[in-house]
């Protein structure tokens, strides 16, 4: 993904650690089913 955006790797993680604490999710496999909106 950060190829893709000329962003390095760290911004990347960045990113999603943030997002990953506003949704309150602790993994990344939560993280991508609460955005695709499989039910829980």
């Amino acid at each position: 993904m950060g190829k893709l955006l000329n962003v390095s790797p760290r911004t990347v993680e960045a990113h999603r650690a943030r997002l990953m604490k506003k949704l309150g999710v602790a993994t990344a496999t939560e993280l991508v089913q609460r955005l695709l909106g499989v039910p829980r």
